[in-house]
């Protein structure tokens, strides 16, 4: 059970709880005095029958909430609290331009109204979340979804437009409200709700998943994720050295989680993702990014050689997915990203890592297949020469100075240079949107020219 308060949300339920939660307002009876009652007798019913409810417009008062945090207690159900931490002057710019005329709003800590007090796990709330506002006002003379001028089948602005598909104006009295579109129910912590909208004006739960993320492509994939709105689990071998990444995303005003995990290893892998799920949320982004090296010739590559490459590469793949897909399936709505490369169409000295490679484009086209019933996509990258420490360790394999080989490449490639991690990263976030929901089973060779 989640409860809210503050201003704006019934565009916040829109774009985080859609789909997965029932609705109980206040709003929906008018007599003050028997609302409270009428509404705890809705939600215990819903928790009765096993529903995830969203309290909204839950009382500021404390010993309000507490009759909702008894009844998630009773029903054994985890509660939390949001607090939409809207800024006074937002929100009286916001309702005169919805209702003509201006009003004070309960938001913040008001000066006038001293019993809106925030919520606190003090009070026994499982977890309390803040989302810091940065809305979309309405222009004057509009009305909610409804651009000034316009006539109320024209769609305004993507939040205001969620509202007013939400609430549908309609009161259900006293029933609880189904909210429509994507899922996206966990709250991932502190951020700006303005980064929270896709552009089909709802999103899902925004918490992603890279693997072999401490460095190189991991790495900047998993900074640009965080750029997009993402709450993103750094996941690496060794949980220290995914740490760097996480400062970064952290000093750039994200949020992120350093994770240690062999992801070969089926245990490590499900105990990996389930951490995940509790410190912040369930995942519906996955980048299957992890990756070794061991180049030999095949007359020279040992069977550790080989084996090492297949379950970094494969099996790693495969055990992340089957961790995470089946919470993409909850929620109706998923991406996953596998890491390919050009190495997939044959390279010497690499049967190892190119079979691998090759056999990852044969798992992404299957999961599309299998998973594009359930709101999820799946599609593979293919770098070509991209300048990281695994192609440096390539040329120090082949006695060449790294620069030099850089050149060497970049005289073999159209655009006439290598390929750097953020431009593989951008094609994930690509892939990662909600305006890519139309995108699987697709590889794509980002090489700086034409493969196969």
């Amino acid at each position: 059970m989640v409860g809210l308060q503050g201003s704006g949300k019934s565009t916040w339920v829109a774009a985080h709880l859609a789909g997965t939660h029932d609705v109980v307002s206040k709003d929906h009876w008018p007599n003050a005095r028997r609302r409270e009652a009428r509404q705890q007798r809705v939600v215990a019913g819903l928790l009765a029958a096993g529903r995830s409810v969203v309290v909204d417009n839950t009382h500021p008062a404390p010993e309000d909430r507490a009759a909702l945090i008894a009844l998630a207690r009773e029903a054994g159900v985890p509660v939390r609290a949001v607090w939409l931490d809207t800024p006074p002057e937002v929100c009286l710019a916001r309702n005169t331009a919805r209702t003509g005329r201006a009003r004070v709003p309960l938001v913040g800590v008001h000066a006038t109204r001293t019993r809106f007090v925030p919520p606190s796990v003090d009070e026994g709330f499982d977890r309390v979340d803040v989302v810091r506002h940065a809305p979309r006002l309405l222009p004057p003379g509009s009305r909610r979804g409804v651009p000034a001028g316009a006539s109320p089948g024209v769609r305004g602005g993507a939040a205001d437009h969620v509202t007013a598909a939400a609430t549908g104006g309609r009161n259900v009295s006293g029933a609880a409200r189904r909210a429509p579109g994507p899922s996206a129910p966990v709250i991932a912590g502190i951020r700006d709700e303005g980064n929270d909208m896709t552009e089909a004006g709802t999103t899902a739960s925004r918490v992603a998943i890279v693997t072999g993320a401490a460095r190189g492509i991991g790495a900047a994939t998993a900074q640009r994720l965080a750029q997009d709105g993402f709450a993103v689990a750094v996941l690496d071998l060794d949980e220290g050295s995914a740490k760097g990444t996480v400062e970064a995303i952290e000093a750039a005003g994200g949020r992120a989680l350093a994770i240690g995990a062999d992801v070969s290893d089926a245990a490590q892998v499900e105990a990996a993702v389930e951490r995940i799920v509790t410190e912040l949320g369930p995942p519906t982004v996955l980048v299957n990014n992890a990756g070794v090296l061991r180049d030999n010739m095949l007359f020279k590559m040992s069977d550790s050689d080989w084996d090492i490459v297949m379950n970094v590469h494969l099996k790693g793949a495969f055990l992340m997915t089957r961790a995470a897909q089946k919470h993409m399936i909850d929620q109706k709505w998923g991406r996953i990203v596998n890491l390919s490369s050009t190495s997939a169409l044959g390279n010497r000295g690499q049967a190892n890592y190119s079979t691998a490679k090759a056999g990852l484009q044969g798992f992404t086209k299957t999961l599309a297949i299998e998973l594009g019933k359930f709101g999820v996509t799946a599609n593979a990258i293919a770098p070509g020469f991209i300048e990281t420490e695994m192609t440096k360790a390539t040329a120090d394999r082949m006695g060449i100075p790294f620069d030099d080989f850089i050149k060497g490449a970049a005289s073999q490639i159209p655009v006439a240079r290598t390929g750097k991690p953020e431009d593989i990263a951008h094609l994930v976030s690509f892939f990662v949107s909600e305006g890519a929901g139309f995108v699987s089973g697709q590889v794509v060779y980002a090489a700086g020219g034409p493969k196969a």
